[in-house]
């Protein structure tokens, strides 16, 4: 139990839970009306409204007022919590704006869709039980990953989209790799110098990029 409290006397503490409660006025008033009504004098008739405003007992007054304090600790550390989460997030947008500055505005069709389906964040949508929140790319997903650093700012951006859309980004390439093994493309891979549709996928985002590049 905080030694503050225990320090107080129970009037004291009483009398400071009723102005936290806003019964403050109430208190004065019920105390002039009883001195009124009876011809006693303070000191003889406090305990009796204090009982009638609900004081139990000196104990039940000192726990009041540390689960007050403790709340107060409570308070101020949830605050300092959620100041410190805030910075966080800010540092965060901070560092993927300055690693997004370090690459080429563009890259091959090839180079960003190859780089973008061999992301490890492809599989974060899907490997989550949280479906609300939105996969966020961080400064370490552009320059970091296991297969190389972003090859260009639009990929960074393609990759922010489609990493919230995993499963429609896998059957448009897949259906690409169909289409391109159908006519005779190496390895069945997407290549030669039909790469409309790859391109197009990437189109499709590009008003990610100017999103991204506004926020």
């Amino acid at each position: 139990m905080p030694e503050q409290a225990e320090k107080k006397g129970y009037r004291q503490l009483f009398v400071e839970r009723m102005k936290r409660e806003g019964r403050g006025k109430e208190w004065f008033r019920l105390l002039k009306e009883e001195m009124a009504a009876t011809g006693k004098q303070h000191g003889a008739i406090v305990t009796v409204v204090m009982r009638k405003m609900g004081y139990v007992s000196a104990d039940d007054e000192r726990e009041r007022e540390a689960r007050y304090l403790d709340g107060l600790k409570t308070s101020a550390v949830l605050d300092e919590v959620k100041g410190l989460i805030g910075a966080m997030k800010e540092d965060v947008v901070l560092e993927f704006e300055a690693a997004v500055a370090t690459l080429p505005d563009t890259a091959t069709a090839q180079a960003e869709i190859d780089w973008i389906r061999a992301h490890p964040a492809m599989a974060r949508m899907n490997r989550t039980q949280d479906r609300i929140s939105n996969v966020l790319i961080t400064a370490e997903d552009i320059l970091s990953p296991p297969h190389g650093p972003a090859p260009s700012k639009g990929a960074v951006y393609a990759l922010q989209h489609w990493a919230n859309h995993p499963t429609e980004f896998f059957k448009n390439l897949l259906s690409e790799q169909k289409k391109a093994t159908d006519s005779g493309g190496p390895n069945g891979t997407i290549g030669g110098d039909d790469l409309s549709e790859v391109e197009r996928l990437l189109i499709e985002v590009g008003g990610a990029s100017a999103t991204a590049t506004q926020a």
